[in-house]
């Protein structure tokens, strides 16, 4: 999410309807990610390739769990004092 590496639960629906383009059956990816607020809401949703697609689902109930649980990200700055 937004460039950051977060751990999500993935899963996968591979049986959808078929593909004009490929003949294959859709596929999509749901990751499930901790969000403390989170309510079950999509956040993301894209076309990953053709017939593919990938959604990402906010949700407070995986943030308890030591794999999925949420994990702050801290910006940490530093000041550089030069002198003449």
């Amino acid at each position: 999410m937004q460039g950051v590496e977060i751990p999500y639960y993935e899963i996968t629906y591979d049986k959808g309807t078929t593909c004009d383009l490929s003949g294959l059956p859709r596929r999509t990816a749901l990751q499930y990610v901790c969000q403390p607020d989170g309510r079950g809401e999509m956040y993301e949703i894209k076309e990953t390739s053709s017939c593919e697609y990938e959604v990402v689902v906010l949700t407070s109930l995986l943030c308890s769990h030591p794999v999925y649980g949420y994990v702050p990200v801290y910006i940490v700055s530093s000041v550089i004092f030069m002198s003449p």
